[in-house]
């Protein structure tokens, strides 16, 4: 099997002269990544989510700022190949580049679905992560920033008071309230090194600025999860299902670890 039989176009393409805010706007609608072309239509680099959450952004600044190189794949790859690419990269998706132009995407999930075969007799827990970050629900939205910068993870289960899941924030949660204007400096470093704003929805002394307020706030309530017992076929089929790049493993309604696209692309390529 080929890239030719499982590549998307319904890629996100832009400019590289677009502003970051403008693109911020259309990566929370259902994409985490874009293709970035120049004037010509040409590729020129990939724009990451998690490349936005580790930097200093001003509103006019412009795409070709935070583009970033890297591999593509042909019309003719084989998903060996891809998948093998997809992991060195560490992304999730790669683009499918054809004389110099883009004709379409290749994701971890897409991968996924055609080697899932690679993945039979085991299950979520043998692949995912049983060593599981978490934040309490009136933790700071600032630790939820200093983790992501920290650990290099894209998402935060979020537990109540009694340890049980409450929901799940996001690289893109941030990046939303970002491009609202009520996260500036909420994005831009470590705890304790975010500059207070005038822009976070209340006036001066009345309430916390946006870092200061709880991550529960922010977070997703409604969370995909499993049991760790659940077979890793039917995780990827989750994962389709729902267009998502993670699920939540839980025992007694409480999170105890995570598996990605990532994790198990590291399964099917081992």
């Amino acid at each position: 099997m080929n890239v030719k039989d499982i590549l998307r176009t319904n890629h996100l393409e832009v400019s590289q002269d677009d502003t970051i805010v403008s693109v911020i706007g259309k990566l929370s609608k259902g994409h985490t990544e874009a293709v970035v072309v120049d004037a010509k239509g040409k590729y020129v680099g990939m724009l990451w989510k998690r490349k936005l959450i580790r930097s200093r952004i001003t509103p006019e600044e412009k795409v070709k700022n935070f583009l970033m190189k890297s591999a593509s794949l042909t019309y003719t790859s084989s998903v060996e190949d891809a998948a093998k690419k997809l992991q060195a990269a560490d992304a999730h998706v790669l683009p499918v580049v054809e004389d110099g132009k883009v004709i379409g995407i290749c994701g971890a999930r897409d991968i996924l679905s055609a080697l899932q075969t690679k993945l039979a007799g085991m299950t979520a827990a043998d692949c995912g992560s049983m060593s599981l970050t978490v934040l309490n629900e009136d933790d700071p939205i600032a630790k939820a920033v200093t983790l992501f910068h920290d650990e290099h993870i894209h998402r935060i289960p979020i537990v109540d008071k009694n340890g049980k899941l409450a929901g799940i924030v996001s690289l893109i949660d941030l990046l939303i309230r970002y491009a609202s204007g009520s996260a500036k400096g909420a994005v831009s470093g470590r705890h304790g090194k975010h500059g207070r704003t005038s822009h976070s929805g209340f006036d001066s002394g009345e309430k916390p600025s946006f870092p200061q307020l709880p991550v529960g706030n922010i977070m997703t309530k409604l969370v995909t999860t499993c049991s760790p017992n659940a077979k890793a076929a039917d995780v990827v089929k989750l994962l389709n299902d729902q267009g998502i790049s993670s699920v939540v493993l839980v025992q007694n309604d409480s999170p105890v670890g995570i598996v990605t696209t990532k994790d198990l692309l590291r399964e099917v390529c081992a």
